[in-house]
């Protein structure tokens, strides 16, 4: 059996992260509805993020390849929010095993 793995790729040249105001924070909450895992995440890369200069909604966010998301997740760690990156980290390393 053969198995090929095919990487998808972001064809964004730069990906900004603005350290989050806690007003930010609580506006992720509300969008994600009170998760604090994905979607959280998501809803805060939508606030706080740039997409070669641009902000992108949750939708568009949603549609980044798995690979992307954990790298852009492991920033969360340098902006002190050492919880939710972990988790992430996580939660992808679960995922890939199953």
């Amino acid at each position: 059996m053969k198995i090929t793995v095919k990487k998808r790729s972001a064809d964004y040249k730069e990906i900004v992260i603005n350290e989050p105001t806690v007003e930010d924070m609580i506006k992720a909450e509300k969008m994600s509805d009170g998760d604090r895992g994905f979607e959280f995440a998501v809803c805060l890369l939508s606030i706080i993020a740039e997409f070669d200069g641009q902000k992108l909604p949750p939708e568009e966010i949603k549609k980044l390849p798995a690979s992307v998301f954990l790298e852009i997740s492991r920033s969360f760690m340098e902006l002190g929010l050492t919880g939710l990156g972990e988790q992430l980290s996580t939660s992808q390393s679960q995922q890939a095993g199953n």
